[in-house]
């Protein structure tokens, strides 16, 4: 697989070196990457970009067997990328999916956040952001037990298979007692018996960044 090119990192900032060190042995023991609100990567504030390459993937379809790819596991999901408009949001230095590959495996050098993360996919990265005002099919979210496993595509790598994108997401599980809310399609919530035992993108847990969404088996809505 291939990556942007790679940057130097500071991983960790804020966060204490004993729990960050065993939660990246963690991630690379093959278990989900465990976040805590105001920890390592959780910095959900946004960064505008302008650039072609986004890649949406709030109802990606995922394999529901992850795989250890560069030493971080990952759940390889199913995006694609809306044309009529190069707007979108991108994590901070400090937040989203790069952040968690680069602290689990700091020799990855993925373009982290912000404006690093900008200027590759002006330079023709695909990477996994979010788009307010680009084409969306209707998105409902699943409320799930605390802890449930997700995966984080946002920020996260993508490459062209076989004419698909495909998007690397790190499998996570968010600490605490939160709900923990994924992001579905109508399609999946459809035949999906209980689509919390499905591997879906999600964000961060006690966020409330998709409690406002449509839950499965209400009529959906559009953002």
């Amino acid at each position: 697989m291939q990556h942007p090119a790679k940057y130097d990192r500071h991983a960790g900032q804020g966060v204490g070196a004993e729990q960050l060190q065993s939660t990246r042995d963690s991630a690379r023991d093959g278990t989900p990457y465990e976040i805590t609100q105001g920890g390592n990567c959780s910095d959900m504030t946004p960064y505008p970009c302008e650039a072609p390459g986004w890649v949406y993937c709030q109802d990606a379809v995922c394999d529901q067997e992850p795989v250890m790819v560069d030493g971080v596991l990952v759940a390889k999901c199913l995006c694609w990328a809306p044309s009529n408009t190069n707007s979108s949001i991108l994590p901070t230095t400090m937040g989203g999916a790069s952040c968690v590959a680069n602290t689990i495996n700091s020799a990855l050098g993925l373009p982290q956040g912000g404006e690093e993360m900008c200027k590759a996919m002006k330079s023709g990265s695909l990477i996994s952001t979010y788009g307010p005002t680009g084409w969306k099919p209707p998105l409902v979210v699943s409320e799930c037990p605390p802890q449930t496993p997700w995966a984080w595509c946002w920020g996260a790598p993508c490459s062209m298979v076989d004419g698909d994108i495909i998007c690397d997401c790190p499998m996570m599980i968010s600490a605490g007692g939160d709900p923990q809310f994924l992001s579905v399609s109508i399609q999946s919530c459809a035949n999906e018996a209980d689509t919390c035992k499905y591997i879906h993108n999600g964000s961060p847990s006690g966020g409330g960044i998709q409690g406002h969404l449509t839950p499965c088996g209400s009529p959906p809505a559009t953002i």
